[in-house]
């Protein structure tokens, strides 16, 4: 008798979206490839770096990271939210910011126009933490 190891069953335990302008962006399990790709990025930024290029770094994973979101959406954002972002991707969850419950927002596909960088946010807030 063969044993079989199906990968195509499992699914992952937890499913993370990020509602972000009205519009859900399903976060995947991070991938082989985005991990490496991340940590090489990572280990590319200087110890000395300013804040805009570790800044800028963080918004480069968060695009890779997320399907469909676009760069637009994070720079319109303050650097408090853009730090909760990060954390939430990276699997921490944020205190009174994780509601299950919430009403179903539209969910963003490869056909949904970017958000407008020009909304109320503008980036007014602290560096984010360990980035």
């Amino acid at each position: 008798m063969a044993k079989i190891l199906n990968l195509d069953a499992l699914t992952p335990a937890e499913t993370r979206e990020l509602v972000l302008g009205g519009i859900t962006y399903t976060i995947p399990e991070m991938t082989v490839e985005n991990f490496i790709l991340t940590t090489q990025a990572a280990q590319a930024i200087p110890k000395d770096a300013t804040l805009d290029v570790q800044i800028e770094a963080t918004v480069d994973m968060l695009v890779r990271s997320v399907p469909n979101l676009p760069r637009e959406a994070l720079t319109g954002v303050p650097l408090t939210t853009l730090s909760q972002i990060a954390a939430f991707v990276r699997g921490n969850d944020v205190p009174d910011q994780t509601d299950t419950s919430a009403p179903a927002p539209a969910v963003a596909t490869d056909e949904t126009p970017a958000a407008d960088p020009a909304s109320d946010a503008t980036p007014d807030g602290a560096a984010p933490a360990g980035n």
